[in-house]
């Protein structure tokens, strides 16, 4: 980590005493231990970024800036999406014995943020916090489907032949029709997985919830009752956030 960057993280630690209503550019030279110059220049920086702001009370303090609350909001939101699904996921859970997942989109990647695995000895585990294709699998295709405008692409930026562009528009296309995403062995072999988006009070997704494991285990009949229980589960969990998923 570099010098700069390591000071510039330090000196908004320093906003975690609840005493520091205002930072000035000596107090933070002194609680650093560095030159003023030194402080002078990251806080100058920090506010060229937003990260901080200066005080309307006092023109020489420096107080959290609205870049600072746009990333609270974001984690407070992550927070509160695994929170609110886990009831969800625990119920689905135990209902159909497979794991169920929680993934959510982070640029064109998407990411497993919960889960609860199956209790069964073969299970699906689905890697936690690594990126995962959007191109393949239930979930995936869900995410792509319900993108709001300003997250959709042309889909043949996210696969690499031709057929696979047309074979991905089938899938996201029937994924919108369906209200739902099923995937079997798309991106592991043996694996199935059926998956719903869960919306928030803007009809934007804001995640996937998925029920995954074996395709021995899948038979047409059970694929059907677990659709359903998924798409009260998301139906529900969406209503907490205002949303109404599309039936």
């Amino acid at each position: 980590m570099s010098m700069s960057l390591k000071r510039g993280l330090e000196m908004l630690l320093l906003f975690c005493d609840p005493q520091m209503s205002g930072l000035t550019v000596s107090n933070a030279a002194a609680l650093l231990k560095v030159d003023k110059s030194v402080a002078s220049r990251t806080l100058s920086t920090l506010l060229s970024l937003g990260f901080v702001a200066r005080s309307p009370l006092d023109n020489r303090q420096f107080i959290l800036g609205p870049v600072v609350a746009q990333l609270g909001a974001q984690a407070n939101a992550g927070v509160s999406l695994v929170n609110l699904a886990r009831p969800y996921m625990l119920r689905l859970q135990r209902a159909t014995n497979e794991t169920v997942s929680l993934q959510v989109r982070r640029g064109d990647e998407r990411y497993c943020v919960d889960q609860v695995e199956s209790a069964q000895p073969i299970r699906r585990v689905v890697e936690m916090n690594t990126p995962l294709p959007l191109h393949s699998g239930s979930s995936g295709a869900v995410l792509l489907a319900f993108a709001a405008d300003q997250d959709k692409r042309n889909l043949a930026d996210f696969v690499e032949r031709a057929d696979q562009v047309e074979l991905l528009k089938e899938r996201v296309k029937k994924a919108r029709e369906d209200g739902y995403a099923v995937s079997i062995g798309q991106r592991v072999d043996g694996i199935s997985g059926i998956s719903a988006p869960v919306h928030n009070d803007r009809g934007h997704v804001i995640a996937a919830m998925a029920i995954s494991g074996p395709a021995i285990r899948w038979k047409q009949e059970q694929m059907l009752e677990w659709k359903n229980l998924l798409l009260d589960s998301v139906e529900a969990l969406s209503a907490e956030f205002g949303g109404q998923p599309e039936r």
